[in-house]
């Protein structure tokens, strides 16, 4: 059930109406997850945390993830650096995995994370 907030009339919104905030995440076990190009994936270790998106899911299970310690690098590297950090990760491996691997993906119209 969402949250109702009361808008002050302050805001120049006729008799301080009352709107229903949205969900502020949404969550899903990642032993559901189903891979889709594009999905944002944050693997973390004990002493560092790489930031990824999914570019493939082949017919072995693998799944193609272009990794960099920043989210920033990832939307700035070129072709050639995209290719030299791409790692396959087996998708069982992140399925099963206990918080080493969170997932943002795009279903319908709605943001879920897989943890």
């Amino acid at each position: 059930m969402a949250d109702t907030i009361t808008i002050p009339s302050s805001t120049g919104l006729p008799n301080r109406q009352k709107v229903e905030l949205p969900e502020l995440a949404a969550y899903k076990p990642i032993s559901s997850y189903v891979p889709k190009y594009g999905d944002y994936i944050v693997w973390s270790g004990w002493l560092s945390t790489w930031h990824g998106f999914i570019t493939n899911y082949d017919q072995d299970g693998y799944v193609h993830v272009i990794f960099s310690g920043l989210p920033m690098l990832l939307v700035t590297m070129d072709p050639e650096e995209q290719a030299k950090e791409t790692r396959k990760v087996l998708l069982s491996k992140i399925k099963q995995s206990v918080g080493e691997f969170a997932v943002l993906s795009s279903e319908k119209a709605q943001q879920v994370w897989y943890v």
